[in-house]
């Protein structure tokens, strides 16, 4: 695991800081089931299935709790404007990511990173890139003009298989980030969906 950020906020009074050595340290206590820290039993509390989200994927105490390729897995994801985070574990491998954006991105970027280093760890071949969605399945459903009721107008067009935003006479590209959800990387807008 590579340090390469820093991030912090302020909630309430106080001020919390993180970094990807932060989340690493505390991947790391759990991949050791909590030695040091945690006696056994209270780690096996930690990754008790508590509520069943789908078939195999369950939320315990803090932790959602998977399972892949016959080996239990943990996981915590977060984020606010403009920043999003993803820490995964392999108790079975003890092997784990932890990724932290400042921007867009697809937290699936964490799984696909794990799944190469459980093939490298295994000697087995890395699997296969996966395949970029379109960038909007079809820009045209989002093309129009938008209007507050202050009057204040956004115009959106659909440019071959992407989606812009004209904004004080500029051209302003889009990305998906989820289900009709966009942003940009355009500074009076970069904190907004």
């Amino acid at each position: 695991l590579v340090d390469a950020g820093f991030y912090e906020f302020t909630e309430g009074a106080g001020s919390v800081s993180c970094t990807v050595t932060d989340l690493a340290k505390y991947l790391r206590m759990l991949l050791n089931r909590g030695q040091g820290v945690l006696t056994e039993n209270s780690f096996q509390r930690l990754i008790q299935p508590v509520v069943q989200l789908a078939p195999g994927y369950h939320y315990g105490y803090g932790l959602d709790l998977l399972e892949r390729h016959g080996h239990p897995v943990v996981r915590h994801g977060g984020g606010c404007f403009g920043f999003k985070s993803m820490l995964i574990g392999d108790l079975g491998d003890g092997l784990g990511v932890v990724l932290l954006a400042n921007g867009p991105c697809n937290l699936s970027v964490a799984h696909f990173a794990l799944e190469v280093m459980q093939a490298a760890y295994a000697g087995e071949p890395l699997p296969a890139l996966p395949t970029p969605s379109p960038l909007v399945a079809d820009p045209a459903d989002y093309a129009g003009t938008y209007q507050a009721t202050d009057g204040r107008q956004l115009k959106f067009r659909a440019v071959g298989n992407d989606l812009v935003l004209d904004y004080n006479d500029q051209v302003v590209n889009l990305a998906l980030t989820g289900a009709d959800q966009f942003c940009t990387r355009h500074p009076a807008m970069s904190e907004f969906l």
